[in-house]
């Protein structure tokens, strides 16, 4: 039985070793492509002929040629045959510039090729943009799409040259889930501050792909949730702006947009359901179905001995006809053939199926065979297995056996039962999951006891609140991007849990979780989630004037508090601010005045956040004297609460406002005394960073060597942990070393080589100081006009995201340009507004003086009055005619 599959398996790695497709080594055999998919998939043996063939153009040794044929015909075991390169160790066809993330099917797609060849035609159509796969659960609308994307890979390789991507929907419920989910398929490094949307539409609008949304019927209006405007919105806008994209969509219902192009996606060919009509069918013709030729496999897989003869074959035709050739039907039913007869298994979803068309449940015919199914499942599990069943249910995006073990209150032997039972599945990582059809069907055995399913969802939210609470200094360690991967994977659940517990008004177990989530989300820059999850706690828990448990406002206090900062870093800088004062307002006055003590743990911990956060909003404003009283409130509320991560983080930001005030020596030890917690505590991220601003110091005390050797190892660092951020911030630091020891032509490529990862981030201070350094740059050559023009783009960034010391640096540097060209009028207006302003930082001040001082020198003639707010200065920079 394993030996066609054996003999297939390593015609395919070999075929792969040697760079061929199916369709090349199908031309150099002189078969037809289909040939060779049967005997990859182990479905026919070669010929003796194509044998022969196949041992010369997949380059067997000579001397064992005559053995290979032997193999190949099943007539010796393949052992005696040298083996292929192992496929993992391959290239990926076309080239590391290709994207091909498509999962390995378990087993070979039985039959389909009408359906194949149909979606073949369509993918190669260039009229065809998006092409939907229809039809009821379980009918193989995804098992259909993946094998034409696997096949796609071989065959129109030239047709989607950037590759094919696989994009599971399952769990997801909102288009903003749907965009973080494909951006995670095809590897987009999502940051804030622009939309996940249009970095998607950016990523796509040049490349030649085929993306394939598995289940995308969860954001229909009959879905869980999501907005139907909103995804077709979103499709239509895809396919306009990235021309070379094409979508190939599973789904059970149609997506009505204009461009959609539909497969109705069928049954399996099966015998017609007169017992007469079965019996005078060969064997032979019995097995050539499509729907008989999978019961067969499917059997076989969990009876080896399974016999297809007279006795049993007119009993799984009649099987085939009552599930309606429905693939999840099929092997659901085959399943049962270690205990019951096949003619048992058929009276068992014959009975289901009378008693379903006479209930009057509304069931759609095409779905009362596969429910019948689902029926005769359900009657043969115990009470223990019904009742781990139903509560399995509730859980989003797989689970773990621990998970399990709380929620459902399961033992793993039940969990292997239903596995075993095809109920429920395991993936190579150790996650259980259900196929969405079943857990409807398990849900809906749930809700008919509304007591049971509220303990099941409180249990469900309780474990996994408990969970991420329970990972927060995880977060903050050396594992914290495995970590981080865990919670991603479980993200679905924890959602839910958060909407649970927020509906239900479960204060303190929000309370417990609340840093890891924004921790989470903060290391990861997933701010536009961080906002939604947030902005939901507040509208659940807002008192909105009644009378509350302190605790309850304290929560809710805390959440503001994250949200705001959130929104701060998104951009929002209006709504985070006021977020932020409503949060520290709620907590100094109300809390404390109501009996809650300030050594409180939660209240400690809240108050810090809110001290943190307003402190890096005063920062971007400019606001040194309020930045570094807030980050000194938030450090010695750490302090006392032995906080170390805490102490880390708020100390690296007081030398970061130190460095800005000028105090360069207080900025070194500060962000010294960072970095030596960080590396105590082996934060990777935290050691990056506080290099990284370290290096930052260093370059603005005109020490390129130690700056250097900082940006370095900060480099190397964040490029082992897999920090983008890091990465570039560490080489705009080296960009500037280079810079002071005059390696300008170095400085000026790492610096053209990074800008516009922190443009694609939403990173404006760092995107906008990119701009800045190429000015210097430029500036230091004597190329006055270019500089102008690197600093008015730096000014605009730094402008728009309301960051005034760094505006103020460069309306500084535009001030030296303009002297340098004689422009007095120009320079004096931006040098004396600058160095008179509160928010310029020490060099800003310093560099805006000598300004003043140059022109000084030049004796011009009376300059004419400075302007009075900051928008005339804009304009001198962004428009240097507007001068005098």
């Amino acid at each position: 039985m394993d030996e066609p599959v054996l003999f297939g398996e390593w015609l395919r790695q070999r075929r792969r070793a040697l760079d061929l497709t199916q369709a090349e080594l199908a031309r150099q055999v002189g078969c037809s492509i289909f040939t060779i998919r049967k005997i990859e998939s182990g479905e026919r043996r070669p010929s003796q002929q194509i044998a022969g063939l196949l041992a010369i153009h997949l380059e067997v040794p000579e001397e064992l040629r005559k053995e290979f044929v032997q193999a190949a015909r099943g007539r010796r075991p393949m052992a005696a045959i040298p083996g292929p390169q192992p496929s993992s160790a391959l290239p990926e066809p076309g080239g590391s510039a290709r994207v091909y993330r498509l999962p390995s099917p378990a087993s070979p797609l039985i039959g389909r090729d009408r359906d194949l060849q149909a979606v073949f035609l369509y993918l190669q159509d260039p009229q065809c943009r998006l092409l939907t796969l229809t039809g009821p659960g379980g009918i193989g609308k995804t098992r259909l799409a993946l094998e034409a994307a696997l096949r796609a890979r071989e065959e129109l390789a030239a047709e989607f040259p950037d590759g094919i991507v696989f994009v599971p929907l399952a769990s997801v419920t909102t288009v903003e889930a749907l965009i973080r989910a494909a951006g995670e398929a095809l590897g987009v490094p999502f940051y804030s501050h622009e939309s996940q949307a249009a970095q998607l539409r950016r990523y796509l609008e040049e490349r030649r792909m085929l993306v394939l949304l598995d289940n995308l019927e969860q954001l229909l209006p009959d879905g869980a949730a999501g907005s139907q405007a909103g995804l077709a919105d979103l499709l239509t806008t895809l396919l306009e702006q990235a021309p070379g994209l094409k979508l190939l969509v599973t789904s059970r219902e149609r997506l009505n947009t204009g461009e959609e192009w539909i497969i109705e996606v069928q049954g399996l060919a099966h015998p017609q359901p007169q017992p007469q009509a079965a019996g005078s069918l060969s064997l032979e013709d019995l097995k050539s179905f499509e729907a008989v030729a999978l019961f067969l496999h499917c059997a076989r897989r969990v009876s080896p001995q399974f016999a297809f003869d007279q006795q049993t074959a007119p009993e799984i035709a009649r099987i085939c006809d009552l599930v309606q050739g429905i693939p999840l039907g099929i092997e659901l039913a085959a399943a049962w053939v270690r205990v019951l007869s096949c003619r048992e298994i058929a009276r068992e979803i014959e009975r289901n199926l009378d008693f379903l068309t006479t209930s009057g449940r509304g069931i759609p015919a095409r779905h009362r065979s596969l429910r019948a199914v689902f029926s005769h499942s359900w009657d043969l599990l115990n009470e223990e297995e019904r009742r781990v069943f139903k509560s399995l249910s509730v859980f989003w995006g797989g689970f773990t056996r621990a998970a399990a073990e709380q929620a459902a209150g399961t033992s793993l032997a039940t969990l292997l039962a239903l596995v075993d039972k095809s109920l429920l599945y395991r993936d190579g990582d150790g996650r259980y999951d259900l196929h969405p059809l079943i857990r409807q069907f398990a849900a809906g055995y749930l809700k008919e006891n509304p007591e049971e399913h509220r303990k099941t969802l409180e249990r469900h939210c309780c474990y996994f609140l408990k969970w991420v609470k329970e990972q927060e200094e995880a977060l903050k360690g050396p594992s914290q991007l495995a970590v981080a991967a865990a919670i991603s994977r479980d993200l679905e659940n924890i959602r839910l849990a958060w909407s649970w517990a927020a509906r239900h008004q479960m204060v303190m177990l929000m309370g417990q979780a609340i840093s890891s989530l924004f921790w989470f989300h903060d290391l990861l820059s997933w701010y536009q989630e961080a906002i939604v999850l947030f902005r939901q706690a507040c509208e659940a828990l807002d008192p909105d004037g009644e009378a509350v448990d302190p605790q309850h406002v304290l929560v809710y206090a805390h959440a503001l508090a994250q949200q705001g900062y959130f929104c701060l870093r998104y951009g929002r800088f209006a709504r985070g601010r006021a977020l932020l004062l409503q949060s520290m307002h709620l907590l100094e006055d109300e809390i404390i005045q109501s009996g809650l003590q300030p050594g409180e743990p939660l209240l400690e911990k809240a108050l810090a956040d809110v001290h943190a956060h307003l402190g890096l909003l005063y920062l971007f404003q400019g606001d040194f004297a309020n930045a570094q009283s807030q980050w000194q409130a938030s450090l010695e509320i750490r302090q006392r609460r032995r906080d170390h991560w805490g102490c880390a983080h708020a100390l690296v930001h007081l030398g970061l406002i130190a460095h800005h005030r000028g105090d360069f020596d207080q900025a070194e030890q500060w962000m010294g005394e960072a970095l030596a917690i960080w590396r105590e505590t082996g934060d990777p991220l935290g050691i990056v960073r506080s290099l990284g601003f370290l290096s930052l110091n260093a370059n603005a005390r005109g020490d390129d060597a130690l700056a250097e050797a900082r940006a370095q190892e900060s480099i190397e660092l964040a490029q082992a942990a897999g920090d983008r951020w890091g990465t570039a911030f560490g080489m705009i630091e080296l960009a500037r070393a280079y810079f002071l020891r005059g390696d300008l032509e170095e400085a000026q490529r790492l610096l053209e080589e990074n800008q516009d990862f922190f443009l694609d981030a939403g990173d404006s201070w760092n995107a906008a100081g990119a701009y800045y350094d190429q000015g210097e740059i430029a500036l230091a050559r004597q190329h006055w006009q270019e500089a102008q023009v690197f600093f008015r783009k730096a000014f605009q960034i730094a402008r728009e995201a309301q960051i005034l010391p760094l505006a103020l640096k460069i309306a500084a540097a535009v001030a030296a340009a303009a002297a340098g060209q004689g422009a007095v009028p120009q320079a004096a207006d931006l040098a004396g507004y600058v160095s008179a302003h509160s928010a310029a930082g020490s060099s800003t001040r310093q560099r805006a003086e000598q300004v003043l001082a140059s022109i000084a020198l030049q004796k011009p003639a009376v300059p004419p009055p400075g302007p009075r707010d900051f928008e005339d200065i804009a304009a001198l920079v962004l428009d240097p005619g507007s001068a005098g």
